[in-house]
């Protein structure tokens, strides 16, 4: 497992209680990987600082980006009441469009090549069974997940909080068995940006 992940993407580190973490980059989201599903707790109602402090008491999949986002240091002020999905896909003062798919046909992303992603851009997936209205509160309803890097076969890794679990680190294929559709993938500037 040790070199399961390539370097500079996501790597594997003896702690000194003996116990194995995780790096992004040189962020260690150690703590951010196993801890479960709250769909309570979402970034309508739990600032990302109070995330952070508390991860064991989980989070949904918004919470869960928006609290690795902060940790890689993508500060952000918001000057919206919450940030969801829909907003972190329309707004574009704090990421840009790396990928959109086609609603119809996702197959179009194996063209696109596993080295064009970063650390920490943002993965967007429609949820498997999701009913769609054909506007905007659609975007509501997308899942997020976050690029942690490639795997020895070159396979896309992206963490995320999925809704039947804890949060954890699925290949992209993984992702397309269990049903989802992959929508677009954004990247976070740097830049301490306004929000909106």
């Amino acid at each position: 497992m040790e070199d399961f992940f390539s370097a500079g993407k996501l790597s594997i580190i003896q702690k000194p209680s003996g116990r194995k973490g995780f790096v992004i980059g040189k962020v260690d989201i150690s703590d951010l990987l196993g801890i479960p599903y709250n769909l309570k707790r979402h970034p309508g109602n739990i600032s990302v600082s109070e995330f952070l402090e508390n991860p064991q008491l989980g989070s949904n999949c918004q919470l869960f980006v928006l609290g690795l986002l902060k940790r890689a240091g993508f500060d952000f002020e918001l000057d919206c009441i919450r940030i969801g999905s829909k907003e972190l896909w329309e707004r574009n003062g704090f990421s840009e469009f790396v990928f959109a798919a086609n609603r119809e046909d996702t197959d179009d992303f194996s063209n696109h090549s596993a080295d064009a992603n970063r650390p920490f851009d943002i993965f967007f997936f429609w949820c498997p069974g999701v009913k769609l209205a054909g506007n905007a509160e659609d975007f509501k309803k997308l899942h997020l997940g976050i690029f942690a890097g490639v795997n020895d076969g070159r396979e896309i890794m992206i963490i995320h909080n999925p809704r039947d679990g804890n949060s954890c680190i699925w290949n992209l294929t993984d992702f397309f068995k269990q049903g989802y559709q992959l929508f677009g993938v954004k990247r976070p500037s740097k830049k301490n940006m306004r929000f909106g």
